[in-house]
């Protein structure tokens, strides 16, 4: 779970950076070499399909087959996971006055129940 909310953190402050349009130097969370490779592969995959959609498991499959890669389920999910934070992201940091995942006083843990709740409103 550890690599989930560090890749997590990393993708939220991705997304304010979209968000923003910003090109500068933010100082990201650190990852490890496993949570760097959870990173990367989402964003091979796609971290969302057009204009503000998640990523379909149709696409992850897809890039599965074409790579000839086998992951986990959990990995599964958690690529898919970290595309939901990814645009639930660009939806939330939008206002430029947004300030960036990693300058304010919200829990990672808050960050994420947040970014579950919009999914499953989104869902619904």
């Amino acid at each position: 779970e550890a690599a989930k909310s560090n890749a997590t953190s990393w993708i939220s402050c991705l997304a304010w950076l979209r968000a923003h349009k910003k090109r500068e130097s933010v100082d990201f969370p650190p990852l490890s070499s496993y949570e760097r490779w959870l990173v990367d592969l989402a964003q091979d995959v796609g971290l969302s399909s057009g204009e503000g959609v998640v990523t379909p498991w149709a696409e992850i499959e897809s890039y599965l087959n074409l790579s000839g890669l086998e992951l986990t389920m959990w990995e599964l999910k958690t690529i898919r996971f970290l595309s939901t934070v990814y645009i639930n992201g660009l939806h939330e940091f939008a206002d430029e006055k947004t300030a960036p995942p990693f300058e304010t006083d919200i829990t990672q843990e808050q960050r994420e129940a947040a970014a579950e709740r919009r999914a499953r409103e989104s869902w619904s």
